[in-house]
This record gives C-alpha cells, sequence and structure tokens, in this order.
C-alpha cells in the first residue's frame, strides 16, 4: 500500500527529473554560440528597414531630410548610397547566380512607386510608376511583387527583371 505508493512517487519524481535533465542536454548541444558580432551602419542618423541575401545587404538611412537606400556587399565590405530627390524606403535584395538586384518604394515622383538597381550592371530600373500608390516590394531571383492601387483596393502586381536590367511588368497576379 503505502510503501508501494512512495515508490511510485520516488520513480516519478526519478523519471521527471531524467527527463528534464535530457531536454536540457538536447537544447544545448543544438544551441548555436554566436562568437562574432558586426557594426553594419552605424551613424548619428537612423538606419532600419535591413534586409539580406547571402553576403548582400541593404538597409535605409535617414539622410539629411530624406531617406536613401544604402548597400553593402559583405561583411566588412564596400558601402554604395543608391539616392535621389524623395525618400526611398523600405529596400529588399536578392542574389541569383551572382546577380545582385535591389528593389524599393521610391517617392521622388510625390507618391509611392517601385524602382530598383541592378548592383551588376549599375543600372538604375523604373520597376512602376503608375499614378496610383505602389508600396512594399519584395524580390526573390528575378521576381518582383508589391502593392497596387491602380483599380481602387490593393492588389499584388509583379514584374520580372531580365538579364540586361530590362522590367517586363507582368500584370496583376491573380490575372494571370
Amino acid at each position: 500500500g503505502a510503501m508501494k505508493a512512495k515508490l511510485t512517487i520516488v520513480f516519478v519524481l526519478a523519471f521527471c527529473a531524467f527527463l528534464a535533465a535530457a531536454v536540457l542536454a538536447v537544447a544545448t548541444a543544438d544551441a548555436t554560440q554566436v562568437t562574432s558580432t558586426y557594426v553594419v551602419a552605424t551613424d548619428k542618423s537612423a538606419e532600419t528597414n535591413p534586409d539580406l541575401s547571402g553576403a548582400n545587404l541593404v538597409w535605409q538611412e535617414m539622410n539629411g531630410n530624406d531617406w536613401n537606400v544604402y548597400y553593402g556587399d559583405g561583411l566588412p565590405g564596400t558601402v554604395t548610397a543608391i539616392a535621389a530627390p524623395g525618400d526611398q524606403i523600405l529596400p529588399r535584395v536578392s542574389e541569383s547566380d551572382g546577380h545582385v538586384l535591389i528593389v524599393w518604394e521610391d517617392r521622388r515622383n510625390g507618391n509611392a512607386d517601385i524602382y530598383g538597381y541592378d548592383m551588376t550592371t549599375g543600372k538604375e530600373l523604373v520597376i512602376c510608376n503608375d499614378t496610383a500608390q505602389q508600396v512594399a516590394p519584395r524580390i526573390s531571383g528575378d521576381w518582383v511583387v508589391w502593392q497596387d492601387k491602380r483599380n481602387g483596393n490593393w492588389d499584388i502586381y509583379g514584374a520580372t527583371i531580365d538579364a540586361e536590367g530590362y522590367c517586363n511588368i507582368v500584370g496583376r497576379l491573380k490575372d494571370m
């Protein structure tokens, strides 16, 4: 009776202690300790919205009264400013087969448009500058997508960028 209940409680407690030790051992064995950190961008102005593809890094930085896009090609590496009048915000970068493309939301024309830069060719790209708002670009390989309000409500539009850096607007993605 009582002795069997005490042994059962001791066994359950011992088993729980064993499980806790095993979980701790597995968690410790799988944990990766970060041994180095890098200062990528530090300035008196604000740096925000980083994005990374391989060793290619982009971010937006306040420069005077405008936000501009900056690109770094490694840690440590060189930094390139991609500046234009007005704000360039929400940059994204993609590297595919050594070809590096950057996209961002651009306000140089008074409304939000989607622009890009081909780091391989050094060419700026007008991806979409419709009179309505285009915001929140994303890029993967040579595909760019964004939110677009040209129809009075938000739709998702897309484009591809060919090897020469020319944009081919695909259109509203649900219509494809």
